[in-house]
């Protein structure tokens, strides 16, 4: 009814990690000539502050005929895009989710480096893609290939992880992942979108990544 009401937001921001923050009231407009939400989200508690703060993040939003929304910031906090899914609540009658909900099946997973680093080598992110294999005991093998700034490394075993059970209500869990050649961990929050699906956000401060997990059977 033109409001957002509530919910959680994970930034990790240059590897400051700003974790489980509650989200107010906000106000959003639609113009229905060109389908363009005008959709503001305040970090903090009771209803949102009128004008810029650097506690409410401003997105151009237009949706799609998929059920999913193309996003764009269009404040002056940060530079960011991405997509907003319609998400299906663990517990709900068409969500049977009591975990990333792919327990014994093969999972693809990509996560790709953000960030603007000009003239800084060191500070470019990597990319990464691979496979999981998830058990009811978390994740039981997988492999992860793995694009460093200068050094491309092939098939890398992951060696253990781990997967918390997700908040009934905003369907957040963790996702913890090692790998031993080259030796790298993840530290992961996810967010189910359905018994398919779940978005990825790496909280390492060295590590700045999102992406999103997949199951593949």
């Amino acid at each position: 009814n033109g409001n957002i009401t509530g919910g959680v937001l994970d930034v990790n921001n240059a590897g400051t990690s700003a974790l489980k923050t509650a989200l107010g009231s906000c106000p959003y407009t639609m113009d229905p000539t060109k389908r363009r939400i005008d959709l503001r989200v305040f970090a903090g508690s009771g209803a949102c502050p009128a004008g810029t703060s650097s506690s409410v993040s401003e997105f151009a939003a237009y949706q799609t005929s998929l059920g999913t929304a193309v996003l764009l910031e269009i404040d002056a906090n940060a530079i960011t895009t991405g997509l907003a899914y319609k998400q299906c609540a663990p517990g709900a009658a068409n969500c049977s989710a009591a975990s990333l909900a792919f327990s014994g099946a093969s999972a693809a997973l990509g996560l790709t480096g953000q960030g603007i680093f000009y003239n800084s080598p060191a500070s470019y992110q990597q990319d990464l893609e691979g496979q999981l294999t998830l058990g009811s005991g978390g994740i039981t093998g997988g492999n992860l290939e793995i694009n460093n700034f200068s050094a491309v490394f092939g098939p890398d075993l992951v060696s253990s992880g781990s997967i918390s059970s997700p908040d009934a209500t905003t369907g957040r869990g963790t996702l913890v992942l090692k790998a031993s050649s080259p030796s790298a961990t993840y530290n992961l929050i996810y967010y189910l979108i359905d018994d398919y699906t779940a978005l990825l956000l790496d909280q390492d401060n060295t590590a700045i990544l999102t992406g999103v997990v997949a199951r593949q059977y």
